[in-house]
């Protein structure tokens, strides 16, 4: 048994399935249409092609970084339990969750 946890956004190109079977666990990102959001779990909670549908029919979209309060509850869960978390993080250029992440630390 690893004394580590791999831990990666939402953002990660995998579907639920493979990030199990690798034992890589996700934090979801928030997305937002018009002005409903939605916690980005994979498509669990709106199948990817409502997603799609929703853009093709005009929907405005945005997303919003994880902050650092979620990633201190999400990894905190994690050392509770006596192990590490290793995080790949998207790239500080492309979002500042990067930055949150940090900060958690």
């Amino acid at each position: 048994m690893r004394d580590y946890v791999i831990v990666c956004g939402s953002t990660v190109d995998m579907d639920e399935k493979k990030l199990t079977e690798r034992g890589v666990e996700y934090i979801p990102f928030e997305f937002f249409i018009g002005d409903e959001s939605f916690k980005d779990d994979l498509g669990k909670t709106m199948p990817y092609k409502e997603f799609y549908d929703r853009i093709r029919a005009g929907a405005v979209t945005r997303t919003s970084q994880i902050n650092a309060e979620e990633y201190i509850e999400f990894f905190g869960r994690i050392l509770e339990t006596g192990k590490d978390v290793v995080y790949v993080s998207l790239s500080s250029g492309l979002s500042g969750t990067y930055d949150s992440a940090i900060l958690a630390k």
